[in-house]
């Protein structure tokens, strides 16, 4: 098995990987033994072509032994903050599509399929809302500016939906489940883009 050269911030990796180990687990395995402690991943380099790092469909089918080098790249989460509200937007489409195919996998009975992709968007969505956090502290936005407001109302709405899912899940009522994810949860994800309106420019100034 051919093994590609593996670096993070330009530093040499060397994993303990196996024939048929997906560049996605690849990436996995050094973002949690080599990145920076408080470092979030900002850029994925495959042979010297950009990727996003929310390709992770396409990562996952893509086998470590089909490439010659894999570069990541990370950053200080602050400085994720300073790139301004944008990504948000981009992030919450991504967490849209993920729960859509989550509840599409519930009614056809795709279990670990379904769970997969609900599991990638929470995890997006729980990194969206810690950089929306962020850049609210970096703003030094105050408990009753609208920006925060929005952020409590979103928090609050999210839990009673999470709430109703889990207990449909312990009754294994998967319709219901499907239901949930796709009119109560996936609506107020969505929603996360807004939370920073109506200027979320000024916070990156």
């Amino acid at each position: 098995m051919s093994r590609p050269h593996i670096a993070i911030n330009d530093q040499p990796v060397i994993l303990p990987i196996d024939e048929g180990t997906s560049v996605a687990t690849a990436i996995a395995m050094v973002c949690d033994g080599h990145m920076i402690c408080d470092h979030v991943l900002s850029e994925i380099v495959i042979d010297g072509l950009a990727w996003r790092t929310d390709e992770d469909a396409l990562l996952d089918s893509l086998p470590l032994d089909a490439i010659a080098s894999l570069t990541l790249y990370s950053q200080p989460v602050n400085a994720a903050a300073d790139l301004g509200a944008a990504d948000i937007s981009d992030a919450s489409a991504v967490i849209q599509s993920r729960l859509g195919l989550s509840s599409r996998a519930f009614r056809l009975g795709q279990m670990d399929k379904a769970l997969m992709h609900f599991i990638k968007a929470a995890e997006l969505l729980k990194d969206s809302l810690h950089l929306i956090r962020l850049l609210l502290d970096r703003a030094s936005a105050s408990s009753d500016d609208p920006q925060r407001v929005r952020l409590k109302t979103f928090d609050g709405a999210l839990s009673t939906a999470l709430d109703a899912f889990n207990e449909a899940q312990i009754a294994e009522d998967w319709a219901l489940v499907a239901d949930l994810i796709e009119y109560e949860i996936g609506p107020r994800a969505l929603s996360i883009a807004h939370i920073l309106d109506p200027a979320p420019e000024a916070l990156s100034h």
